[in-house]
């Protein structure tokens, strides 16, 4: 599947150069082996592999999963921020390019939870201070976007911004 996705992506990166592709790692050989399969795309610099609660649970791995996929060129994302295990220090120890802020600090920040927006306010310039994106998970109304946006919020996922679909079903739609 990880093969295909990235045979796929490969075509779609060709028409649209700024287009990321996210592929989850939750155990470290699973990340070694999306870091070898990824490798053999002309389009390394695109694919960010999410390295999820699974995988950040394994510390005494992670460092050097964390090495071989940037040996590799690709980009690192940290999951669900603001969720379990996913906190400032993990953050702080990853370095990722991609901070993907979970769905339900988005859904409680949208609705107005004054702790929520501070934890998001938090988050941002937490990345702003290292360069790296940041993405809200669970977009499910347009008019969050706006909202998001006024605080920093660069990237969004959700079915208010696209319903999961291949790179192949996106090239067919023409998107």
């Amino acid at each position: 599947a990880c093969r295909q996705a990235i045979g796929d992506f490969s075509r779609l990166a060709e028409e649209v150069p700024h287009a990321l592709l996210f592929l989850n790692a939750s155990s470290p050989a699973s990340a070694v082996e999306v870091g070898r399969i990824a490798r053999e795309s002309a389009h390394t610099e695109q694919i960010v592999v999410e390295l999820t609660e699974g995988l950040v649970d394994q510390a005494e791995h992670l460092v050097y999963v964390v090495d071989e996929l940037r040996r590799g060129g690709l980009r690192l994302a940290v999951d669900d921020m603001g969720y379990g295990l996913s906190d400032r220090h993990r953050f702080q120890l990853l370095a990722p390019e991609v901070m993907k802020i979970d769905r339900q600090v988005i859904a409680r920040c949208v609705a107005g939870d004054r702790g929520a927006r501070g934890k998001l306010k938090e988050y941002v310039a937490l990345a702003e201070s290292t360069g790296c994106l940041v993405l809200a998970e669970g977009i499910e109304r347009e008019e969050w976007l706006t909202d998001l946006a006024d605080h920093g919020v660069a990237l969004a996922q959700g079915f208010a911004v696209g319903r999961p679909a291949s790179a192949a079903e996106l090239l067919a739609a023409g998107r």
